[in-house]
C-alpha cells in the first residue's frame, strides 16, 4: 500500500537563461516587461542587444534592436510601443518598438521613427532611466557628478532638451529615477549621500519643464544619525493607479542592528510613511507590484558582491511583509523585474538566472478608489452635474461595490438625482457653501472623498475661489487634438463616421469624408480622446475646426452624445454591434442630449470653426471631469436640404482632419510649507535652561479649504528627554534634562504637505 504526499503548487518557476554579455543591472532600471499576454526582456548579447519574448520557460530572441554589446536597458511601454532606453553613457540611444501581432508575434521598429535616435547624456552620468507622461512627452533622468539631471523630448522623440537640473549637492555615487504618476505628473527619486536623506521632486505634466516642486525629503521622519545614514545609492520605484508610489531602497547605516534595505511609501496626497525593514543586510533591491493581487515584493541580493537573490512579500495597502525568502539560489546580483504586473505574476532575472513568481495566496482586497470630482459652482434649484469616479478591485467576491452621495454641511437640502450613483446630480435648495462626500464600499472596506461646490442664488454670481498669494490664480495654456499633429503626431485618439438613413445598416468609419445633411438625413459623430488636459482643470473655450470639402446655405447643430458607439460599428440603426439606438438616427432618449453646443456654418470650402457656446464648454468640462461621460458630439439638422461635406479623421491629409481646440486652466498646484528656524543658540545651553524657539513660515494657501497650517516641535535625538513649552506653537520653548547634543524638528503641514528644518544644540 502506498501514501500519497500531499502537494501544492510552487510560487516560483524556474525559467530558462539568456546568455548576456552584461549583467542585469542597473539598479533603477526595468529590463522586463508584459504585453499581449507575454513577457519580454532587453538584454544585450554577444551579438548586439536583442527583445527576448518567453514562450513556455524559455527566452526566445525575437528583434536585434542595436549592434551594441554593452547595453543597460530601461523600457517604458505605452500602448503598443515599447521605448527602450539603451543606456551607454555619451553613446545611450532610444529605441522604439511596436508590438506585432502576425506570424512572428514581436515587437519591431516604430514605423513613424524606425531609427535609433542618439541621447545626449552628460559624460558622468552614472545611469539613466526613462518615462512617458499623460501628454505624450519622453523624459530621461541622470545623474552626473553632484547632479540629478532630466531631459525631454517630444513628437518623434528625434531631438533633446538641454539638461534641466533637478537636485544638486549629490555625491558622485548617488543615482536617480525617474517615475510617471497617476495624477498626470513625473516625478524624480534620487539618493544624496552627502545629505544623508533620499530626495523627490513631482513635475505637473504639460507645465513648463523647468517648473518643479520642492524636494519633499521622503520619510525622512525615519532618518537615523547612524553610520551614514539614511540614503545610500540603490534604488527601485513602482506606482500603482490610486496614485501610490512605492521606492524600494538600500541605506548606509552599515548596522547589523538597522534596517539595511527598505521600503518607502508616498501616499496619493503627497505624505510618506515611515520606513518599513525588510532586512538588516543585503544589496540592490528592487520591487513589483501587482494590483490583480493586491501585493507586492521587494528581491535583492542577501550579501554585497552576489549571493542568493531573498524576497518579501507584503499587500500594497497595509504593508506588513512576510518572511524573508529564497528567490534565487546561487551566487547571483543585479536582480531585474518590471515595475508594475497586470496579473498574480511577475518575472524576475539576475545574471544568467531568471524565475517566474506566483503572488501567494488569493488577491488581496483592498479599498475602493474615490474621487468625488473638483470644488466647483451652482445655482439655487438648478440640477448641478456631479461627476464622481469609484474604481474597486473586484473582491471580495461576489463584488458587492456600493455608492452613496451624503451631505457633510451645508446651510440648506441638498437632493440628489440618485444619490447611489458616483454620477448623478445635485440640486440646492439655499444659497451658501456645501461640502458633500463620496463614499463606496466593497462590503468589506469603505474610502470616501469630498468636493466643496458654491451655491449662489438666481441671477447672482458665486464668489470665485481665492488664488494662490502672489499668483492671481492659474496659468490658461491652449491644447489642440487632430491625429497626427496634436498634442503630438503620436496623437490617434480622434473618431469619427457618418450614419445615413438611406443605408441603415452601413458603416462609413473607414471613409475619408462624410456628407452631413438633411434629405436624405445623414449625421456626423466626432469624438477626441482629451485625456491629455489634467483632471482638475477649468475649460475657458473651445472650438472645433472642419475642413470643409462642399459647403451648403444650411446650417447644422451640435449636440452631446450620450452613448459609447464605435466607429467601425455605428449605423444608422444601431451604436454598436447588436446595440441599437433608441430612436435610429440616435434621436432617441438617452441618445443625445438636446441642448445646442454650437452651430456648423459653411458657406465656404477650406477650414470652418465651431465655437461652442457656454453649454458647450459645460459639456467639455464634463469630459475633463470624467473621461467615461466622453461620447462626443453628433452634428446634424434633418430639416434642412443642403449637404455639407468634410473631411474626416481618416484623411490623409493630417492638418484636414477634424480639430478640438481648448483653452483651459490647470489648477495651481500645493507645494508644502518653508519652514526655516531663526533660533541661533549663543555657545551651549545648561541643563534645565529655557532656550526660546522661533522660526519663520511661508505657504502658498493651498489647499483652499481643510485646517489651518499645523505645526509641531519634536526631538529627534538626543541623549535625554526635550521638554517642550507647547510643541504644537512656531513660538515656544525648550528644555533639556541631560548634557549632550540634540536635534530638534520643527514639522509643519498645509494638511497635505509637510515641510520641516531642524536645530542642533548642545547641552552642559
Amino acid at each position: 500500500m502506498e501514501t500519497l504526499e500531499p502537494r501544492q503548487m510552487l510560487s516560483i518557476t524556474t525559467l530558462g537563461s539568456i546568455n548576456s554579455s552584461e549583467n542585469t543591472g542597473e539598479k533603477p532600471q526595468s529590463k522586463v516587461f508584459e504585453y499581449a499576454g507575454k513577457w519580454w526582456s532587453v538584454m544585450p548579447n554577444s551579438s548586439g542587444t536583442s527583445v527576448y519574448r518567453l514562450d513556455g520557460t524559455s527566452w526566445t530572441d525575437t528583434y536585434r534592436i542595436s549592434e551594441n554589446s554593452s547595453v543597460h536597458a530601461d523600457v517604458k511601454l505605452v500602448g503598443d510601443l515599447a521605448h527602450v532606453l539603451l543606456f551607454d553613457g555619451t553613446s545611450t540611444q532610444i529605441a522604439s518598438l511596436q508590438y506585432d501581432a502576425g506570424p512572428d508575434n514581436r515587437f519591431e521598429p516604430w514605423s513613424l521613427r524606425p531609427q535609433l535616435v542618439s541621447v545626449p547624456l552628460s559624460s558622468s552620468a552614472e545611469t539613466a532611466t526613462i518615462e512617458v507622461d499623460s501628454t505624450g512627452r519622453m523624459w530621461v533622468a541622470s545623474d552626473v557628478s553632484s547632479t540629478v539631471e532630466v531631459r525631454y523630448s517630444d513628437g518623434l522623440y528625434t531631438s533633446w532638451s538641454a539638461p534641466i537640473t533637478v537636485a544638486s549637492g549629490i555625491s558622485s555615487d548617488d543615482i536617480s529615477s525617474i517615475i510617471a504618476m497617476p495624477n498626470n505628473r513625473i516625478g524624480v527619486f534620487w539618493s544624496n549621500q552627502s545629505t544623508e536623506f533620499f530626495g523627490f521632486r513631482t513635475h505637473e505634466d504639460g507645465a513648463e519643464p523647468t517648473a518643479w516642486s520642492a524636494d519633499e525629503r521622503p520619510a525622512s521622519q525615519s532618518a537615523l544619525n547612524v553610520g551614514g545614514g539614511m540614503a545610500d545609492d540603490h534604488l527601485h520605484l513602482a506606482a500603482t493607479s490610486d496614485g501610490t508610489m512605492y521606492a524600494a531602497v538600500k541605506t548606509s547605516y552599515d548596522n547589523s542592528n538597522y534596517p539595511k534595505i527598505g521600503l518607502l511609501v508616498r501616499r496619493p496626497h503627497g505624505s510618506w510613511d515611515h520606513l518599513y525593514s525588510i532586512d538588516n543586510g543585503g544589496t540592490r533591491p528592487v520591487l513589483i507590484a501587482s494590483e490583480a493581487a493586491g501585493k507586492l515584493v521587494v528581491a535583492y541580493t542577501a550579501n554585497e558582491g552576489g549571493g542568493n537573490i531573498l524576497y518579501r512579500e507584503s499587500p500594497l495597502g497595509s504593508i506588513n511583509f512576510s518572511p524573508i525568502q529564497v528567490l534565487m539560489g546561487g551566487s547571483e546580483n543585479n536582480v531585474t523585474t518590471a515595475k508594475t504586473t497586470s496579473n498574480n505574476q511577475a518575472v524576475f532575472m539576475a545574471g544568467g538566472k531568471s524565475v517566474l513568481y506566483t503572488f501567494s495566496g488569493p488577491p488581496t482586497n483592498v479599498a475602493p478608489t474615490v474621487i468625488a470630482g473638483p470644488d466647483t459652482t451652482a445655482t439655487v434649484d438648478v440640477a448641478k452635474m456631479l461627476s464622481g469616479t469609484v474604481g474597486d478591485d473586484g473582491l471580495p467576491t461576489p463584488a458587492q461595490l456600493s455608492v452613496a452621495w451624503s451631505v457633510l454641511s451645508g446651510p440648506g437640502a441638498v437632493t440628489f438625482g440618485n444619490s447611489a450613483l458616483a454620477a448623478t446630480t445635485a440640486t440646492f435648495a439655499s444659497a451658501g457653501t456645501y461640502l458633500l462626500q463620496l463614499a463606496a464600499n466593497d462590503g468589506l472596506l469603505t474610502s470616501t472623498d469630498q468636493l466643496s461646490i458654491v451655491v449662489s442664488a438666481p441671477g447672482g454670481d458665486p464668489p470665485p475661489p481665492p488664488p494662490p498669494p502672489g499668483e492671481g490664480g492659474s496659468t490658461p495654456s491652449q491644447i489642440a487634438f487632430q491625429n497626427g499633429l496634436f498634442p503630438n503626431v503620436s496623437y490617434a485618439g480622434t473618431i469619427d463616421t457618418k450614419i445615413a438613413t438611406k443605408k441603415p445598416t452601413k458603416n462609413y468609419g473607414n471613409d475619408s469624408k462624410m456628407a452631413i445633411d438633411g434629405s436624405p438625413d445623414i449625421a456626423g459623430l466626432f469624438k477626441w480622446d482629451i485625456s491629455a488636459i489634467p483632471v482638475g482643470s477649468t475649460v475657458e473655450s473651445v472650438a472645433i475646426e472642419l475642413n470643409v470639402t462642399g459647403s451648403s446655405k444650411d446650417s447644422y447643430e451640435v449636440y452631446s452624445l450620450q452613448r459609447a458607439w464605435s466607429e467601425l460599428e455605428a449605423t444608422w440603426q444601431r451604436y454598436a454591434a447588436g446595440n441599437n439606438w433608441a430612436g435610429a438616427g440616435a434621436t432617441g432618449s438617452g441618445d443625445q442630449a438636446s441642448t445646442v453646443l454650437g452651430q456648423l456654418a459653411a458657406t465656404n470650402k477650406g477650414t470652418s470653426r465651431i465655437n461652442l457656446n457656454a453649454a458647450g464648454v459645460a459639456a467639455v468640462q464634463n469630459w475633463v471631469n470624467d473621461a467615461g461621460q466622453n461620447f462626443g458630439i453628433i452634428i446634424k439638422d434633418f430639416a434642412v436640404s443642403k449637404a455639407v461635406e468634410v473631411s474626416t479623421s481618416e484623411a490623409k491629409t493630417a492638418s484636414q482632419r477634424p480639430k478640438l481646440i481648448i483653452n483651459y486652466k490647470t489648477p495651481p498646484v500645493n507645494v508644502a510649507p518653508v519652514v526655516e528656524i531663526t533660533t541661533i543658540p549663543s555657545g551651549t545651553i545648561a541643563v534645565g535652561q529655557p532656550l526660546v524657539l522661533g522660526a519663520t513660515v511661508a505657504d502658498d494657501g493651498l489647499p483652499t479649504s481643510g485646517p489651518a497650517l499645523a505645526a509641531v516641535w519634536t526631538q529627534e535625538s538626543g541623549p535625554g528627554i526635550a521638554t517642550f513649552g507647547d510643541s504644537q506653537q512656531v513660538d515656544t520653548t525648550v528644555e533639556f534634562d541631560t548634557p549632550g547634543e540634540y536635534r530638534l524638528r520643527l514639522t509643519v503641514t498645509d494638511s497635505l504637505l509637510n515641510g520641516f528644518d531642524e536645530l542642533l544644540v548642545s547641552v552642559t
